[in-house]
């Protein structure tokens, strides 16, 4: 009995031994990994050590134009972000002329692109009111309407109308209010047409 325990107790340590004769083999046979180099990155820098270099965006500038009072208008081009007062500083400056207190833009308003800026001048010719009247398509022209044109006023009929062309011949009408003096237009007449009629 002594003898079969022994006998198995040697079978199963062979077999132990084999099984680990064959875990250590196998370890030791397979190739060792390539060793883990670890490489530091530095912010800013490539490969070779030469600092990248930034590019250029069209966006970091503007694009404007400026007018009127200032030493050297025309166009430019400044850095994104920069104010009025910059882009006039950028012309040189107001001239003396400058009307600062017409100016309808505050000097610290960043510029945006194509901005087209005028700076008022003293020098600026006076608005023509009678030109501004003349152009309004709303308004007859009393010197200058043709009769038919006369005759699409209230109260206004092709003869009436011929009479003003009559009159304004010897003598354009130097006031709406000098229509009356045309024989077949009175007071109430004129108040009828008086808002639609300009010299």
């Amino acid at each position: 009995m002594i003898k079969k325990i022994f006998s198995l107790g040697n079978y199963l340590l062979g077999i132990t031994l084999l099984i680990s004769f064959f875990i250590i083999f196998y370890n030791f046979s397979r190739p060792l990994p390539d060793p883990v180099s670890i490489v530091w990155a530095e912010s800013n820098q490539t490969s070779n050590n030469n600092p990248i270099e930034p590019t250029t965006n069209n966006s970091d500038q503007v694009d404007f134009d400026i007018s009127g009072a200032v030493l050297e208008p025309g166009h430019y081009q400044l850095a994104a972000g920069s104010i009025i007062y910059e882009g006039i500083q950028a012309a040189g400056g107001f001239t003396d002329s400058a009307l600062l207190n017409e100016l309808e833009v505050d000097l610290a308003t960043i510029i945006t692109d194509d901005l087209s800026l005028y700076i008022p001048s003293s020098l600026d010719e006076p608005i023509d009111n009678q030109y501004i009247n003349n152009t309004d398509n709303d308004l007859i022209n009393i010197n200058q309407a043709s009769a038919d044109e006369l005759s699409t006023l209230d109260s206004i009929g092709p003869k009436t109308a011929q009479k003003i062309i009559d009159y304004r011949q010897q003598n354009n009408f130097d006031s709406i209010e000098e229509i009356m003096e045309v024989s077949g237009i009175g007071e109430k007449t004129y108040e009828k047409i008086k808002n639609n009629i300009t010299i």
